[in-house]
């Protein structure tokens, strides 16, 4: 039993997504190479002149309408690859042939099989895609779908070249789980909802007819809410209505599941049974009202929603999350600049375009927009440059040339998970870590490495012989672990990351019956050594989310480090954490990768508490430590002491509330907080949005860096109402 070197695929065009290569490492045997799709996100190639993606815009569009991949051959290429395109890429590629569109970065998800999933190569055409920048894990249950598409049509802009008048309609949109979309918050009246898409990304199935507005799930808009849904509920109630959707949906995705656990299934819905639901709260929070409250803002206030799938939430590792959130975010901003969002938005997009006609700038403004995503993950670079945080900076600047477009995240609860080192070593020293591994843990577990310099890495875990590598030297590495008669149970891979490494260290449940495969990995201490051999070595080693999330019932058990030499170290009994300045363990930078994105125009949020018979504010105690160079922007109050834990919110059901914490409601809070203020100044800039709030508290940045620049209030703690 030793660790074996893998083939890294040399001929790959993209850097290898380890979370999907555990991931498809845990198929092999259930399902054949050319049965797997991916999500692929690919880069196309620009045009001569750059900046622009004319050509390989038209050529991919050629190719969506091309062969038949089931039956034709090309000439010169041989066997036409199999592949899928839903009619979002579809129309943003139109857009990108037709230069009219707001998301001019270039970048396109496609889906593919296994075998072509890293290739930048389609049907032999090298004009097209210039690198492949991320593939997904395998999507469950899927079958291969019809790839032959005609061309679609695509909406007019949302175009208006006029000066933006006061109050200004600012589009809301929220990413998160299940989703109360008929709950009476988000109605303008019993009839009429206020969220103009809404789009359940769960049960994940490839479409296979013509005319599929997103790749998987469903897409209601608010006329079918209205037409179909609240006609429901007025005569049987919101559980009825739910049940018809999830049975719609349960219908549409028949086929054999991956393997028993209902997760990966997806013919299964969880009931929406549970009166909590994180994305009800969350929404409501940012933009919820009652139907006869005067709108703070607009008459229509109008709402974007997208429910994520339940794979993405169950596993908090976020190796499914990074996909899905991106197809959202790219989903949102060509709704905000198609759909129709109050009755005169389609008489006002002719005028305007007619406008454009005599206009020689030719600039168009789109609606103000912004995004709510309160999730958020432990490990990553930290720095911006993590897959999600570059891209979610790269869309929204690139929208914010053409309308005010904002994203506002959390910044992370993990404060007090004991998951997180730095690395700090003088050439010749070393440093030991312990990676604690729970036992009955129904999850894989991920450590993930980021090194500068050259060093060796010593793993040692139980029942297996140590395995010795050595990073730095930019040569991109994959190992694995198979115990006697078994599955894979451990893997290394080793990347180049900017200047330096990325090491991430998967291991299989240690419950048994919880990997699809079989897999079983030991509990106990898997210990990690960090040798400076060649200069100096700097980074970060943490532990990634693998608890289990409120309502689903995943089995999964963080882990944590630990040294393994903790005496002469000053240890706090209460919190577990061991002071003494040389300990490599640490609190600060603590906070979510996706908070880490490099964007003006992205607000990162804490949460602040009360002191019980103080009169003091401090930082909440769960809210994550930025690195010294990122830090969150603002705070909102949102814990009043022990007996008034978080704030409350609307459940699932109209009519219903319950109490929520985290920095995910600090968010949402601050969500609604920046579309008051875009509503009067649609340009307004962070500080000028931070300058206009009534603050609480503006801390120290010395003693609270965790609560940012200010504490802000949060909605009255006993009243739904924010």
């Amino acid at each position: 039993m030793t660790w074996t070197p893998i083939d890294t695929k040399t001929e790959q065009h993209g850097p290898r997504n380890p979370y999907e290569a555990w991931d498809t490492l845990g198929l092999i045997g259930i399902r054949a190479e050319d049965t797997l799709f991916h999500r692929v996100f690919v880069q196309l190639k620009q045009d001569a002149g750059g900046k622009t993606y004319v050509k390989a815009a038209g050529r991919f569009l050629q190719e969506i309408a091309g062969p038949d991949p089931d039956t034709d051959t090309d000439p010169d290429t041989g066997p036409v690859e199999k592949f899928y395109v839903p009619d979002s890429t579809q129309r943003i590629l139109i857009r990108l042939e037709n230069g009219e569109s707001s998301l001019t970065v270039g970048k396109v998800f496609v889906y593919r099989l296994a075998r072509h999933a890293y290739s930048k190569i389609l049907n032999g055409k090298d004009d097209i895609v210039e690198a492949v920048l991320h593939v997904g894990p395998v999507i469950p249950g899927q079958t291969a779908p019809d790839a032959r598409r005609e061309r679609v049509d695509v909406p007019v802009l949302n175009k208006a070249n006029v000066p933006l008048s006061v109050p200004v309609s600012v589009l809301t949109a929220v990413i998160d789980d299940e989703i109360g979309f008929l709950n009476s918050r988000f109605r303008a009246d019993p009839q009429r909802t206020r969220i103009k898409r809404f789009w359940s990304m769960a049960p994940e199935r490839l479409k296979s007819s013509q005319g599929a507005e997103v790749a998987f799930g469903r897409v209601l808009t608010d006329e079918q809410i209205e037409s179909i849904y609240l006609p429901m509920v007025a005569h049987g109630g919101e559980p009825a209505a739910y049940a018809r959707l999830d049975q719609e949906a349960a219908r549409a995705a028949s086929g054999q599941p991956l393997q028993a656990g209902r997760f990966r299934d997806p013919a299964y819905r969880r009931p929406r049974a549970l009166v909590a639901s994180h994305g009800t709260a969350v929404l409501d929070l940012a933009a919820g009202r009652a139907p006869d409250e005067t709108a703070p803002k607009h008459p229509s206030d109008p709402i974007f929603a997208v429910e994520l799938p339940q794979l993405a939430t169950a596993d908090t590792s976020g190796g499914w999350l990074d996909a899905y959130v991106l197809q959202a975010v790219i989903e949102v901003m060509d709704w905000a600049d198609s759909v129709p969002t109050s009755p005169a938005d389609d008489e006002a997009a002719d005028e305007a375009a007619d406008e454009a006609d005599d206009n020689e700038s030719g600039q168009i403004t789109l609606k103000p927009l912004v995004i709510n995503l309160s999730y958020g993950i432990n490990a990553g670079p930290k720095d911006g440059s993590g897959f999600l945080a570059h891209h979610l900076a790269e869309l929204v600047e690139q929208r914010n040339k053409l309308a005010p477009t904002w994203m506002v995240l959390p910044s992370g609860n993990s404060y007090e998970a004991r998951g997180r080192a730095d690395v700090g070593l003088a050439q010749g020293n070393a440093s030991d870590l312990v990676w604690q591994i729970s036992p009955d843990d129904a999850s894989p577990s991920f450590l993930e490495v980021f090194l500068q310099g050259k060093a060796r890495l010593i793993l040692t875990a139980p029942g297996a012989g140590p395995l010795e590598v050595t990073v730095g030297g930019g040569a991109h590495q994959e190992w694995q672990f198979v115990p006697e008669m078994g599955q894979p149970s451990q893997a290394l891979y080793v990347q180049p990351h900017k200047n330096g490494s990325r090491v991430t260290w998967a291991l299989a449940p240690t419950r048994p019956g919880g990997a699809q495969n079989g897999a079983l990995a030991l509990s106990g201490e898997y210990t990690l050594r960090i040798e400076a051999y060649d200069g100096p070595v700097t980074g970060s080693v943490e532990v990634q989310r693998d608890d289990t999330p409120s309502g689903y019932s995943t089995g999964a058990r963080q882990s944590v480090l630990t040294l393994k030499e903790a005496s002469g170290y000053s240890q706090d009994i209460k919190t577990g954490e061991f002071t003494k300045p040389q300990s490599p363990l640490t609190r600060d930078g603590t906070i979510s990768d996706y908070a880490t994105a490099q964007s003006p125009h992205i607000l990162v949020v804490g949460a602040a508490a009360n002191v019980p018979d103080s009169g003091q504010i401090k930082a909440a105690d769960y809210t994550s430590a930025g690195t010294g160079q990122i830090e969150p922007d603002l705070s909102i109050l949102c814990e009043d002491g022990q007996r008034h834990s978080g704030r409350l919110a609307s459940g699932l059901y109209s009519g219903s509330s319950v109490a929520f914490g985290g920095t995910s409601m600090a968010a949402a809070v601050a969500t609604r907080r920046l579309v008051q203020a875009l509503s009067m100044n649609p340009w307004l800039d962070k500080t000028g949005f931070l300058n206009a709030q009534s603050v609480l508290t503006t801390p120290q940045q010395a003693d609270e860096p965790r609560l940012g620049s200010r504490v802000i209030s949060g909605p009255d703690p006993r009243r739904v109402r924010a």
